[in-house]
């Protein structure tokens, strides 16, 4: 071992020298085989067909790399799996509830899927400003409604349940 060359540390020396392995060694591949290569894509291409199927993005089978990731696009991807993916599974589902457990009751079954439709707090924020009648216009939510969206406990008193914010403001200016 002492006379093996030092290539790496580069000494003049050793420049040109070649280093000779005795013993009959074997020299193994630093990587795959082109068979092994080959059941990986076809792997990769097997779940990618899956979630084409299945109306899953890539995004969420661990295949963002096909496709861009960027927030507004992420967003877009995702409404559509739910709308388009899960949506008539969820249908299904409701109506078969619906009708075996609560057939002839005022009561039913729905899946509320809006939490994962949610856009990002500034676009929300922008929405519900319009509802509530912000920017002077009339709007067409209650502050209750817009809490209740929001999974927020809802305010006490009866005037938040009953109107907009802009009724609220213009009769408050009325008085």
């Amino acid at each position: 071992l002492a006379k093996f060359p030092k290539i790496r540390d580069g000494d003049v020396e050793d420049i040109g020298k070649m280093g000779l392995l005795q013993g009959g060694p074997k020299i193994v591949p630093a990587g795959m085989t082109q068979k092994d290569s080959q059941f990986i894509e076809s792997q990769q291409f097997q779940e990618e067909a899956l979630a084409g199927i299945w109306g899953v993005p890539l995004y969420l089978a661990n295949r963002a790399g096909k496709t861009s990731i960027m927030g507004s696009n992420l967003e877009q991807q995702t409404s559509g799996f739910v709308r388009f993916g899960l949506g008539p599974y969820i249908r299904t589902i409701e109506d078969e509830l619906n009708d075996k457990l609560f057939s002839g009751t005022n009561q039913f079954v729905e899946f509320v899927v809006e939490g994962i439709l949610r856009g990002d707090s500034a676009a929300r924020a922008s929405y519900y400003q319009a509802a509530l009648g912000g920017s002077g216009g009339s709007g067409w939510m209650t502050i209750a409604e817009v809490r209740e969206k929001e999974n927020l406990p809802p305010l006490v008193g009866d005037e938040y349940n009953r109107v907009t914010r802009w009724e609220m403001q213009t009769n408050a200016k009325q008085d």
